[in-house]
């Protein structure tokens, strides 16, 4: 369970929780997720080389997700597990999964998966990252991106509005 709120909010979240069960609990500061001009900017990039590649831009979103997105984390911080039939298509799920490599469970063929983050859960950082992975693909492939500069300036204001 994740809760965002104030610290008043919290207290009452954490009045309201059964007084027998053992909790872990981990507070960070809210951030908001990616910026949209930044959001637009990947989608726009996103579109482009789908247009180039014959692909949807929703198929290019899952390949760059796998090659540059971040692993989604459970409350203790460690990466989050799926283990699919062999013939299972990864795009039909519901979710995004990164194939990591076929395993054995009792007897039977597996496809070991990591969850991934959709963008919309990205901060800054993990947004900026991600746009480099894209640019670098649509740079292979001739499509005009932003100098590094515009882009560093367009983080920077994604920075002040987690910020704030």
């Amino acid at each position: 369970m994740t809760f965002t709120g104030t610290r008043i909010e919290l207290q009452q979240a954490i009045f309201n929780l059964d007084k027998e069960t053992l909790y872990d609990i981990k507070i960070e500061k809210h951030r908001d997720k990616r910026g949209l001009q930044a959001n637009k900017y990947a989608w726009k990039l996103m579109t482009e080389i789908g247009r180039k590649m014959t692909l949807s831009k929703e198929e290019i979103y899952t390949r760059m997700l796998s090659d540059y997105g971040m692993l989604k984390e459970d409350a203790k911080g460690e990466c989050i597990e799926g283990y699919f039939d062999i013939d299972v298509d990864l795009l039909g799920v519901g979710s995004y999964w990164k194939f990591i490599e076929y395993v054995t469970i009792n007897n039977e063929a597996k496809k070991k998966c990591y969850l991934l983050k959709g963008s919309s859960e990205y901060n800054s950082k993990e947004m900026y990252d991600f746009i480099q992975g894209i640019e670098q693909e649509a740079k292979a492939l001739g499509i005009e991106t932003l100098s590094e500069r515009e882009l560093r300036l367009m983080i920077e204001e994604m920075e002040k509005e987690e910020r704030l």
